[in-house]
């Protein structure tokens, strides 16, 4: 492979980029075929294979590919473009801002530029339910385990005489931590997958991954809202189905649970009030029919007005068909909270060249924790 002369300025190569990037994703069956007014060089590229992109990139980095074989070009485009400092400083940049093209002459970046977009497409469209009824927390910084802190349960204001100094309160650390962990998987883009032209699978693999992340999320946040410590009879009803009955009783136990007092002061009654249900798909049909109930057309029929904004959140990640959970509006109370590693809201990707092989391996990571902060903003029902 031999380094010929020709030159590309940087604005052409973006351009180049942006068009490449948006005919690869309107093949992949997400948006229309960029036209010639929506990108000046996308009919380079709306109906180029990944072998024909291959050979139009190493062609315009300088290189002679003169009677290389499709196998050759997949391998020299994935190997020998992006591995100047400027094409790693490029792939960064854009990266930071979040959006921009990638130039194509920097083929690898701009394919995990690619695959990225797509990862956060999948992972943006599962939406998970468990961001209704828990709150999000600080960012973690690191991953060292982080004290919480209790700032439901601050202490009682007292009167103030003219000229006195109020008395310090202690700031309540609880003995839950929240630390980050990664969840990853990791896929390769290889030289028989470019051959073969196998788009499809290049682009449904970081999709997907998104997907999985976001649905990984949810499993975990459950997985805290179900654990069988976070409830006693403090905050556990009489068996059976949501009604008016059994959400009232959760209502009147949940009113009545009391601060956690540090050393001087008085516990007080925090009048929690249950904001959201959540339910197994099992009582789904029955949850709504009840919302109805309480919160009729005509709003001066509501038969408890306390419970005729109650949102009501229906996942399968319940597993058990009968038991079902009340939550205070997360806004106000820290019940269940999650957290990300700070500067990552949520799945994030990076690749990797593997020279040997000839492959850039993409990996996405998810680095997450959920806890139970306070588990007097929730109720639970062992239902019927």
């Amino acid at each position: 492979l031999r380094a010929g002369r020709v030159s590309v300025g940087a604005g052409e190569s973006q351009a180049r980029g942006a068009a490449l990037e948006a005919c690869l994703l309107a093949r992949a069956g997400y948006g229309a075929m960029p036209t010639d007014n929506d990108h000046a060089y996308a009919r380079d590229y709306r109906f180029a294979s990944l072998t024909d992109v291959c050979r139009m990139a190493l062609e315009r980095a300088g290189f002679d590919v003169a009677g290389l074989s499709p196998e050759q070009i997949a391998s020299y485009a994935l190997i020998r473009l992006g591995r100047r400092d400027e094409d790693v400083l490029e792939f960064m940049r854009v990266r930071a801002s979040g959006g921009g093209a990638v130039g194509v002459d920097n083929l690898p970046y701009l394919l995990a530029n690619t695959g990225n977009k797509l990862l956060r497409r999948g992972y943006e469209q599962i939406a998970p339910t468990y961001k209704v009824w828990a709150s999000q927390g600080e960012p973690l910084k690191d991953y060292k385990s982080r004290s919480e802190i209790l700032l439901g349960d601050l202490a009682e204001f007292e009167e103030l005489p003219e000229g006195a100094t109020p008395r310090r309160s202690d700031i309540l650390e609880s003995n839950v931590t929240m630390q980050a962990k990664d969840y990853a998987r990791a896929f390769a883009v290889t030289r028989k997958a470019i051959v073969n032209d196998d788009l499809r699978g290049f682009t449904r693999a970081p999709f997907k991954f998104g997907q999985a992340a976001a649905r990984k999320e949810n499993a975990l946040a459950y997985a805290q809202l179900t654990a069988s410590g976070n409830y006693s009879a403090a905050n556990t009803g009489t068996a059976g189905a949501p009604s008016t009955t059994t959400l009232s009783e959760l209502r009147k136990l949940m009113r009545k649970r009391t601060s956690l007092a540090a050393t001087g002061e008085t516990a007080r009654p925090l009048n929690i009030v249950p904001k959201i249900l959540v339910v197994p798909p099992n009582h789904e049909t029955a949850a709504n029919a009840l919302r109805a109930t309480l919160y009729p057309a005509t709003a001066s029929d509501a038969k408890d007005r306390e419970f005729a904004d109650l949102t009501i959140v229906t996942d399968a990640a319940l597993t058990d068909d009968n038991k079902w959970y009340v939550v205070a509006d997360p806004a106000m109370w820290d019940g269940i909270q999650y957290s990300y590693l700070a500067g990552e809201n949520g799945v994030v990707m990076s690749n990797e060249l593997e020279f040997r092989s000839g492959s850039m391996i993409m990996q996405a990571r998810l680095a997450f924790d959920v806890k139970v902060i306070d588990s007097k903003a929730l109720g639970y029902n062992a239902g019927a």
